[in-house]
């Protein structure tokens, strides 16, 4: 999606760079010294903005929050600097009400939207920059006594939406420490290790990792050696389920996540596509192949399904469901594929083929069963000798999973983008490019191609749920309630029909193209 140049957000992206050289200059040990690069990160957020703090623990916060989001377009929210989060004061996590992060000059405009939603202005207490101002000082000061800070109340949503919900060791490690021989370690491993223009997305990882834990004890070394794609994919699972302010227990053998809200748990496994000639492989797009359009649509109708459902089906057969913590609650299998050069190219439309069946179109009548059709049903898929059967949501066993959530972006590159976007990661400047749909629903969803440069103010706002899709079991025991986790982009079967709606900017392919700061 490319937004064209507007005087306004011209100025406001001035301010911003100004800004930045200036705390440069006030920390220029920021780049070796954590405690100052935090600092910096804390003051460049919160710098050119201010905050709208709405305590209303009697609402729903998440739908207060969804909706008050929808009152924006997506280049109004821009324009405005808009982000929303949940906070809680409360010692368990529990969300008790959200902040809205605006430019001053938009503040006039949340603050009318807001009341349209009947927020009281009781509710509402306006932050102004000289006060998040004076609690960063007053938290710096404290840190520099070596005191136990005192956080300041946005610490935990701003930065990084988390909640302190598991009780196992959280102690500091870090990820990149070698801790097996490197002729062992994976080449992507190694790779992202030694880039240079990936320290903050390192740093990000280890913050993620420092607050999810290792329960099982070798994520580390799986990290390094041959589970290296299934263990990033579940850092960014973590980070995505995390950014719901849930509480998040993974203190069990099996699934991967419990999550929980004031009324409701959900059992989530993570779900890998790995490569079949081997765990180690590399799947760099560098190491893609040209193939034909005939080859490029068998193996997407075909053989993606085929990988994909096969991953599932073994899942299925793990019987979460009959685990004690999991009886009586939604079952949810979050996906993603990593089996092959140029796998986050494959989009949820090529995976919905094979949940929900579906039908193939043919330009010329065909035999169907002793009658001739254009529209055929779509039984299986089959590819190089290998056959699946479809339509996932009506096999046995599959009514205990509630819903299967597809991310074709949990990857480096995510991590990247996110640490430009936090300020974690200041020598490189990235573009992101690729093709998008645009919000609607069925026949008035658009494919756009988009094209922006990371971090400025004139992007979208990343998520740890853009990009994500959400594909409803008609089928489940236990279905998931409607809007429970965050996304883009949903399938779900309404009154018999396969129903698709996209909530706002939903990237379906992604390439980002990073150089050093200093080629501007």
């Amino acid at each position: 999606m490319y937004l064209p140049p507007d005087p306004e957000l011209q100025k406001l992206r001035e301010e911003r760079n100004r800004r930045l050289k200036d705390l440069e200059r006030r920390y220029p040990k920021a780049q070796t010294d954590s405690f100052q690069k935090s600092c910096l990160t804390w003051e460049f957020l919160y710098g050119g903005k201010a905050i709208w703090v709405i305590d209303c623990p009697n609402r729903d916060i998440q739908t207060t929050m969804d909706t008050f989001n929808k009152t924006f377009s997506v280049f109004s929210g821009f324009k405005a600097g808009l982000s929303t989060s949940a906070v809680s004061n409360t010692p368990d996590g529990q969300a008790t009400g959200f902040q809205v992060l605006c430019y001053e000059s938009a503040k006039d405009t949340v603050r009318t939207k807001l009341k349209s939603l009947g927020i009281e202005d009781s509710e509402m207490h306006w932050l102004p920059e000289n006060e998040i101002r004076r609690q960063l000082d007053e938290w710096k000061k404290q840190q520099r006594r070596g005191m136990k800070s005192k956080e300041p109340r946005l610490k935990k949503s701003a930065i990084t939406n988390q909640v302190d919900s598991n009780s196992f060791n959280r102690g500091k490690k870090d990820l990149f420490r070698l801790v097996v021989d490197e002729s062992r370690a994976h080449p992507a491993f190694i790779e992202l290790r030694n880039s240079i223009g990936h320290e903050g997305a390192r740093n990000l990882m280890n913050e993620i990792y420092s607050r999810m834990g290792d329960p099982n004890g070798n994520f580390i070394q799986d990290f390094q050696t041959n589970s290296y794609y299934s263990r990033l994919f579940e850092l960014a699972c973590f980070a995505y389920l995390e950014s719901h302010s849930m509480n998040i227990d993974m203190s069990f053998a099996k699934p991967d996540y419990l999550v929980s809200t004031e009324n409701q748990r959900v059992a989530v496994e993570a779900v890998t596509v790995n490569p079949s000639s081997g765990l180690a492989s590399k799947i760099s797009l560098l190491d893609l192949e040209i193939e034909s359009q005939e080859e490029m649509y068998e193996k997407s109708t075909n053989e993606f399904p085929i990988k994909m459902g096969t991953a599932l089906l073994k899942k299925l057969h793990q019987a979460y469901w009959s685990e004690p913590h999991c009886q009586n609650i939604p079952l949810v299998f979050i996906i993603g594929p990593f089996h092959e050069p140029g796998s986050m190219f494959y989009i949820g439309e090529s995976l919905a083929r094979y949940l929900y069946g579906g039908y193939d179109m043919f330009p010329d009548w065909v035999n169907y069963k002793g009658l001739y059709s254009r529209v055929i049903p779509i039984q299986s898929h089959q590819y190089e000798g290998r056959t699946l059967i479809s339509n996932f949501f009506s096999q046995t066993l599959s009514e205990h999973v509630s819903a299967v959530i597809y991310s074709n972006s949990f990857t480096e590159s995510k991590f990247v983008r996110m640490a430009i976007q936090m300020g974690l990661e200041t020598t490189i400047k990235a573009t992101r490019e690729g093709f998008c749909l645009l919000p609607g629903e069925n026949d008035n969803i658009s494919i756009q191609e988009y094209t922006y440069r990371v971090g400025e103010l004139a992007a979208p706002v990343e998520t740890w749920f853009q990009g994500v899709t959400i594909f409803h079991n008609p089928n489940a025991l236990i279905p998931l309630p409607d809007n429970y986790f965050k996304s883009t982009n949903v399938y779900q079967i309404l009154n018999g029909n396969l129903n698709r709606k996209v909530t706002e900017f939903h990237p379906l392919t992604s390439f980002t193209v990073m150089n050093p700061l200093h080629l501007d």
